[in-house]
């Protein structure tokens, strides 16, 4: 991933390694990284783009969808490419802080620009706590990231990620739906508001942080090299869909009405 990514030919039966200029820094590495594809027929992220009368116009016609890359850097940046021509639509800074809300660093900065009183607010909301969890937070690099969505008619995605010291975040998307408030009008001219040339970004996209009663079991064995955590999405085990977490202490994340259980894996 740190070269760029892979592309097959299945015509030519060829392979070509593109290296996209979005992905090149030499200061923020990518620590972690995972491939969505966003098919038909309910193309969820796509849907994230429109406000609830447009959505219902969308067509519910099966298709392949798009095929989104969402990446973690070294400085706990998310960022989500959609594929082939690699162009941000979602990014959010501090990842590895472990927010309880997430949404698209566009949409913020937009929004606080437009208002004074968030901007004021925003330079106002400093403490010296909040500076040491900061502090402590950036020192953790997010290690591993999956994206995936269950239920092909009312599911929508969760984003899970594991930090360095053994944490897990578990995340569930969600669209936004702007308040029917005085300044309604302006928050949708500052989501749709970009060059026509432009992709359209996840302006609606939200992710919130979900408990999970999981444990990595990283500080048994001090010393010892445990066994390296990483996550299988699956289908159709014993009926039910989820992921399953390797590492010293393995579980089956089992998603049970757009909800997850963890179930330890015995040996």
């Amino acid at each position: 991933m740190a070269n760029g990514l892979l592309a097959t030919d299945p015509a030519t039966s060829t392979m070509t390694i593109s290296s996209p200029s979005s992905f090149a820094s030499n200061t923020d590495l990518i620590t972690a990284f995972s491939l969505y594809q966003d098919k038909g027929p309910y193309c969820w992220l796509r849907r994230a783009r429109k406000d609830s009368s447009e959505r219902s116009q969308l067509s519910t016609a099966p298709d392949q969808g798009k095929v989104f890359c969402i990446i973690c850097r070294q400085t706990g940046r998310l960022e989500i490419y959609e594929l082939p021509h690699v162009t941000c639509v979602f990014s959010v800074e501090n990842f590895n802080y472990g927010m309880s809300v997430l949404w698209d660093n566009k949409v913020s900065e937009k929004r606080v620009s437009s208002n004074a009183a968030l901007r004021d607010g925003a330079e106002e909301d400093e403490t010296a706590g909040e500076d040491m969890l900061r502090e402590a937070a950036s020192q953790l690099l997010v290690t591993q990231v999956c994206f995936e969505r269950w239920g092909e008619k009312f599911g929508r995605p969760f984003l899970l990620a594991t930090l360095s010291d053994g944490t897990m975040l578990c995340y569930h998307a969600f669209c936004y739906e702007v308040p029917e408030t005085g300044d309604a009008l302006e928050y949708a001219d500052s989501i749709g508001r970009s060059n026509a040339k432009e992709t359209p970004r996840l302006g609606h996209l939200r992710f919130v942080r979900m408990p999970i009663d999981w444990v990595s079991g990283e500080d048994e064995e001090v010393g010892e090299k445990n066994p390296t955590l990483q996550f299988y999405p699956f289908r159709n085990v014993g009926s039910m869909s989820g992921v399953f977490v390797t590492g010293s202490r393995p579980a089956w994340l089992m998603i049970c009405r757009q909800r997850i259980r963890c179930h330890p894996q015995v040996s």
